[in-house]
């Protein structure tokens, strides 16, 4: 409807057409969909199964219970959005993947997704571990690694693919 009227809107402003009649349309309503999340109990049973997977993926799946970012914003997560002595951990860029530009970084959905929010001491703790691992991969890998800066990688260090994530999570 609002590309419509927007066309609709330029050709009457031209002359072209005598009116918008988009402006007399009854809009559908949009259906407010539910939002689904873990019960505490789920909670538990997924921190039990992500302590027998790699640092990254610890710290990942904490990062977004105890956030609820988008699987995006965590991957645009850098080391410098943490303040681990106030502990909040700040949003301010996203990673995206399209067919023609592959994995890309960009801002943020809306303005309000920019945001600083405070996080567990518990996954601050799994984040440190995630950087001490980091760092020694870093050194290992050597030149092979692109470090970014951004805490979530491949094993390269670029960015990773927002998939990857819903791509371990259906696998568990």
């Amino acid at each position: 409807h609002r590309l419509i009227s927007t066309v609709l809107e330029q050709a009457f402003r031209e002359d072209l057409v005598p009116a918008n009649v988009a402006k007399k349309a009854t809009l559908p309503k949009m259906e407010k969909k539910e939002v689904r999340s873990l019960t505490p109990d789920q909670l538990i049973i997924v921190s039990d199964v992500l302590k027998d997977m790699g640092t990254k993926w610890q710290a990942a799946i904490a990062v977004l219970m105890d956030t609820g970012f988008r699987r995006g914003e965590m991957l645009g997560l850098k080391w410098d959005s943490i303040d681990f002595d106030s502990h909040t951990i700040s949003v301010s860029e996203t990673i995206l993947q399209s067919a023609n530009k592959g994995i890309y970084s960009d801002s943020p959905k809306t303005k309000s997704s920019i945001r600083t929010v405070k996080i567990t001491t518990a996954c601050l703790q799994i984040l440190k571990e995630h950087q001490r691992w980091q760092k020694m991969e870093r050194l290992r890998l050597g030149e092979y690694f692109h470090d970014q800066g951004y805490i979530f990688t491949q094993e390269n260090g670029k960015p990773m693919a927002p998939d990857s994530i819903t791509k371990f999570c259906n696998k568990q």
